[in-house]
Order: structure tokens, then C-alpha cells, then sequence
């Protein structure tokens, strides 16, 4: 794994893994702040208070963080970190995992599930996903279909409910 060792707050011992990540900061010596970058301020701030004794916390574990480049891009990394002695120094010893393809493929997941709601809800047709007969999704055009305000009514409830109340197959289906 990819790690770095920071004293004083400033980038002091690192593996070749940890270069190849970022290549940037063996360019500089970058501080704790200049690394995490701004983006992290509470990162930074759970830090400061673990390398200053206020916070009983000494250790922290798969925090997914985007670590900034020079050139305005991002790293998306798991980053653990721990406060220990080294070279007789108190010092922060940090381990990274690249997260970057699980990233991608969440933000592009994430997109596709907010192009699929949009079209469901603008759609001028009526539309319903039940899953074991109780609707999970449905859209404004359904609702007002079976004479409901809101789709909120509808959620939860059994598909036959709704739809045998009043309503035969032949009104239904037109």
C-alpha cells in the first residue's frame, strides 16, 4: 500500500507505491494542509486535534477522501491514518487505497439512477415499480390516474388495493 509519514505536519518519509499514486509531492515537500488540500478541512481538523492530544481518537480508518493535484483534478483515495513515534517523534502515519474506479463507477450509477427519475417523473404517461405487489416508485401522472393528490399516498401500499377500489380491469386497461 501506498503510505507517508508526516512530522511536524510536513511530508517526511513515503514508499515508491505513494509516488506513483501522487506524483506531485515528490516534487515538494508538502505540509498536512497542502496535501489534503482545503477541500478536507474537517479531515484536517479531526488531525490536528489527534496530533495535538485534544481528541482521544489516535487512529482513523477508511476515510474517503479526494486528495487535489496541481493541475485542479482530484485522486480518490481510502486513506487510514494513526498517530505513532517515529525517529522519536510523534508523527502521522497515513495509508491510501486508490478508490478512483469505484468512484467512477458510483458518480456513473448515480447519473443513470437520476436520468431514470427524471424520466419517470416527467413522464405523461402513468407509471408504478412494485416489487412483491406494494408499490416502490411511482409517478404523478399514476397517482392522479386512481384519483390521488400525491404519490406519497400511494407508496407502500398493495397494487390490487389500489386498483381494485372502484376500479374495474376494463376502466383500467380503457
Amino acid at each position: 500500500y501506498p503510505f507517508a509519514i508526516f512530522i511536524h505536519r510536513k511530508l517526511a518519509s513515503h514508499n515508491a507505491t505513494f509516488d506513483a499514486l501522487f506524483p506531485f509531492a515528490k516534487e515538494s515537500v508538502p505540509s498536512l494542509s497542502d496535501f489534503f488540500g482545503k477541500r478536507n478541512s474537517e479531515l484536517l481538523k479531526e488531525i490536528g486535534a489527534m496530533l495535538d492530544g485534544s481528541s482521544h481518537v489516535h487512529a482513523m480508518q477508511n476515510r474517503e477522501v479526494l486528495i487535489p493535484t496541481p493541475d485542479r483534478q482530484t485522486v480518490a483515495v481510502e486513506v487510514s491514518l494513526s498517530v505513532i513515534r517515529y525517529e522519536g517523534k510523534q508523527a502521522l502515519y497515513c495509508t491510501f487505497v486508490d478508490v478512483s474506479a469505484r468512484r467512477r463507477v458510483r458518480d456513473q450509477a448515480e447519473a443513470t439512477e437520476e436520468k431514470f427519475m427524471t424520466l419517470v417523473e416527467q413522464s405523461l404517461d402513468a407509471l408504478s415499480i412494485s416489487h412483491e405487489e406494494t408499490f416502490i416508485l411511482l409517478n404523478k401522472r399514476f397517482a392522479e390516474m386512481f384519483g390521488y393528490d400525491s404519490t406519497m399516498e400511494l407508496l407502500g401500499k398493495v397494487f390490487t388495493s389500489v386498483v381494485a377500489r372502484g376500479n374495474s380491469r376494463t376502466q383500467v386497461l380503457g
